[in-house]
């Protein structure tokens, strides 16, 4: 008999409900990836990405051979539960963690995971061979060391379709958590690329997923490029388009990588503004992004008829809610360029140079929890006071008292836009904008209202609703239902966490005070 795989996309929605976030964009794609390293003549494998589908029902972890789990710094809690979940329904079966929480914490993660992968989606190899053997693995990855994501496990009959032409980024941003994993930047080779468009015909848009599509080798970028031109040539010969999304860094912009691109089809491109404070990005180790004034940057992208989307962090540790709402109104009155996708808190992602800077400058706040690390709960002291920082990020979250300025916005922004880019550029660039404002709402309706108000501060807040189990759990594995703490009630690590940081502590950052937890 085959063996039974579940791959599972561990996540906690950022309102602490059940939600489902199928139109939110990009969509985890580890579980994609590590599904291609199974053999599918001996594994059958199922995929659910708790990100688009909600959290997965524990009926799913029944009868399964092997799980497989992946996902953010903030869900290690979530692998927790489904390891509950799984070993009370079969006490035989195999659980592979990895991802970003298992590779910042590996000590932790041996406590509770059968295989504790720290590399990328490739290492599940050496777990699959020894756990049953050489044959189960596929043989495309023996030969070549890579797997064709089987995409056929995911949503069909979506039209957007998603490609990797490279991995992780060849800058090192301080906040970042790819710097905190300090892997090197990775490019894939021009028939692997081909061959994910070629398994992939018929979508409206296909997204590339790179963390920095642009890289560190122009050769390869201008490879890729012609690849891309190629198929979209070969494509319109059979009556199909070619249309395409990445996410470039801002060292990316000028007149003839703009025009390199939309010749090949590129419609939207993603970057990391971030911030239209110069010195944000100096003290965040984001030097490429004060090559060019950043209002600038999104200009010449759109005036090269390519959509932009972008991220903004207010940073509320360095600068007050005065001076961050002066930002804000900045946007909404700037009908020239459109609004950010997100809104996001600072974020002191383990590991990396931020995280133990903050954690050096006693800025992590007392009782903070791995799942309190997300965009809408404060876990760092603020510049303003508390009250006023909190009444602020309920503020963020939905726009509140400011949804008619974003409508308003958006039409503006399209009309004067309206030569620069085509209507279905408008359309999809729109969503966003609006989307900051009407999230709330949605999530209400998928995922039940909740039975408490968040108050957005690290410790203080609501768990989310997947801390109550929904089924009766083994005791031996009912504590993996409690919360996991960051700091303690001193805001200083706690002693479960403290082996993985504090080994990864830069000496520079006050080893010997963390060392005193150890």
């Amino acid at each position: 008999m085959k063996k039974k795989v579940l791959i599972v996309n561990g996540y906690f929605d950022s309102t602490r409900k059940a939600a489902k976030r199928p139109w939110k964009v990009p969509q985890a794609m580890a579980p994609m990836f590590l599904s291609g390293a199974f053999n599918d003549e001996y594994v059958d494998i199922r995929v659910h990405n708790e990100q688009a589908l909600g959290p997965v029902d524990p009926a799913l972890l029944s009868g399964i051979d092997m799980l497989v789990l992946s996902g953010l710094n903030s869900a290690f809690d979530r692998y927790l539960h489904l390891t509950a979940y799984a070993k009370t329904q079969n006490l035989n079966v195999i659980v592979v963690a990895g991802g970003g929480p298992v590779r910042i914490l590996p000590e932790l993660s041996k406590r509770y995971f059968d295989y504790v992968c720290l590399g990328d989606v490739e290492q599940i190899q050496d777990a699959i061979k020894d756990a049953w053997g050489s044959q189960y693995v596929c043989p495309l990855m023996v030969e070549t060391g890579f797997a064709l994501p089987k995409y056929a496990l995911g949503n069909t009959r979506s039209r957007l379709k998603y490609v990797e032409t490279s991995r992780n980024c060849n800058f090192q941003c301080d906040f970042c958590s790819l710097t905190g994993e300090n892997n090197a930047y990775m490019k894939y080779s021009l028939e692997y690329i081909e061959r994910q468009f070629r398994e992939q015909p018929g979508g409206d848009l296909y997204a590339v997923i790179d963390n920095n599509f642009y890289g560190n080798s122009r050769r390869h970028f201008e490879q890729k490029i012609a690849l891309m031109e190629s198929i979209k040539n070969d494509w319109h010969k059979q009556g199909k388009s070619l249309s395409w999304a990445a996410l470039v860094t801002s060292n990316f912009f000028n007149e003839k990588n703009l025009s390199m691109v939309k010749k090949a089809g590129c419609d939207y491109l993603f970057t990391g503004i971030e911030s239209f404070n110069q010195e944000f990005h100096k003290n965040h180790n984001k030097h490429q992004n004060t090559l060019n004034s950043q209002v600038d940057i999104i200009r010449q992208c759109l005036d090269a008829g390519i959509a932009m989307f972008y991220g903004y962090m207010l940073d509320v540790v360095n600068s007050s809610v005065e001076d961050l709402k002066d930002e804000i109104d900045y946007m909404l009155d700037n009908h020239d360029i459109p609004l950010p996708s997100y809104f996001s808190l600072p974020i002191p992602m383990l590991g990396t140079p931020f995280f133990y800077e903050q954690l050096e400058n006693d800025k992590i706040l007392p009782n903070v929890r791995l799942c309190d690390l997300d965009d809408t709960t404060l876990s760092l002291r603020p510049k303003s006071s508390i009250e006023e920082t909190l009444k602020f990020t309920r503020y963020i979250e939905g726009l509140s008292g400011d949804k008619s300025r974003v409508f308003m916005h958006s039409v503006k922004h399209t009309y004067r836009r309206r030569r620069s880019l085509r209507l279905r550029q408008h359309l999809v660039a729109t969503v966003p904008a609006l989307l900051l404002t009407a999230q709330q709402s949605l999530v209400k309706r998928k995922g039940g209202a909740a039975s408490q108000q968040r108050t957005h501060l690290a410790g203080t807040d609501l768990l989310h609703e997947s801390y109550k189990p929904e089924m009766t759990v083994d005791s031996r594995y009912q504590a993996y239902f409690e919360p996991t703490y960051l700091t303690d009630a001193n805001g200083d690590i706690t002693e479960d966490l403290a082996p993985d940081l504090v080994k990864e502590a830069p000496i520079a950052v006050g080893l010997d005070r963390l060392a005193i937890k150890a």
